[in-house]
């Protein structure tokens, strides 16, 4: 059943990728489908001749899922699409992992890395590789100045964007992150580490009463030894002082190479503790002449194929 409305029922089980306040934020056409087992949070995006969506977020009605509802809620939400002529289901964000792949689809595995914020503050400390617990009392006794609040939020865009470039990576326009902050209000944090009065690492994250994300993060160039553990180690702290359960470090390769940057992304996120959740993230296609058309329209105009980790990986093989 797709529904265009948010009600109470709907509200308790949504996260806060799922609610109208994230959607809204992304686009002015957003729906939530709900199957027998599972729930939906969609953007519909429309650009000149071409309709898709994006799942916004994910979760389902039963702690034990049946893989045979599971797969059939999916076939029900591909046949809803189709029939209102959505022309592919693109990649989802790197915060939304799937336990199980949906059929004629095509997809990669992939996790995430999670903290149980509701550990005592000294099982949370003893849980970090000795490493990251040596570099945060060390960056602490340097006088590295952990700064919270939303008087942060440009010094935090400046450095996330610094740091996007450095990698060759887009990041949204400051009007649309302001937009985005706006909206999503009292539900997103900034945190910021500085020494000296320089800024040397930041991070964004939404948060509602159960997770807290680290949807964006960065630091300069040479930052500080220590300065992002340190930084991560009081926004998990901050976090669990105000109730929330989990902390979310936002997508990792599962086998990156050893060799790589990314293998040293998911050594640092994992060296915080917490457990690597695998699972999957995939795409599909729904009118095969109109997506091939689509991204022939993008190579036009960009001179580049559209590309997204889910390409990266199956091209990587």
């Amino acid at each position: 059943m797709i529904k265009q409305e948010e009600d109470q029922e709907l509200n308790k089980r949504l996260g806060i990728f799922g609610k109208k306040k994230h959607l809204s934020s992304q686009s002015p056409d957003y729906f939530w489908f709900e199957g027998e087992t599972i729930i939906l949070s969609c953007i519909l995006q429309k650009n000149f001749i071409f309709k898709y969506i994006t799942i916004a977020d994910f979760t389902t009605k039963h702690d034990n899922i049946d893989p045979t509802i599971y797969q059939k809620d999916f076939a029900y939400f591909f046949q809803e699409l189709k029939n209102k002529k959505i022309d592919f289901v693109s990649c989802p964000p790197s915060y939304l992992i799937f336990p199980i792949q949906p059929d004629e689809t095509l997809g990669i595995p992939f996790g995430t890395v999670i903290n149980d914020l509701k550990q005592s503050e000294a099982d949370l400390f003893k849980n970090l590789h000795g490493k990251h617990r040596n570099v945060v009392r060390k960056a602490e006794k340097d006088g590295v100045e952990f700064l919270r609040g939303k008087e942060f939020k440009d010094e935090c865009f400046d450095i996330v964007k610094e740091t996007l470039d450095r990698e060759n990576i887009d990041f949204i326009g400051k009007k649309e992150f302001d937009d985005y902050c706006e909206k999503l209000d009292n539900n997103i944090e900034f945190f910021l580490v500085k020494k000296d009065g320089v800024a040397q690492g930041a991070g964004i994250l939404p948060y509602d009463q159960h997770s807290a994300y680290y949807l964006w993060g960065g630091s300069i160039k040479k930052p500080h030894i220590g300065s992002m553990n340190f930084l991560h180690w009081k926004a998990m702290m901050h976090f669990k002082n105000i109730g929330v359960k989990k902390y979310d470090f936002v997508g990792v390769r599962l086998s990156p190479d050893k060799l790589s940057k990314l293998y040293g992304i998911k050594r640092f996120k994992t060296r915080f503790g917490g457990p690597t959740i695998e699972g999957v993230i995939w795409k599909k296609t729904l009118n095969k002449p109109k997506h091939f058309l689509f991204k022939l329209a993008i190579f036009i105009k960009t001179k580049k194929l559209p590309s997204d980790i889910i390409e990266k990986v199956l091209n990587e093989k």
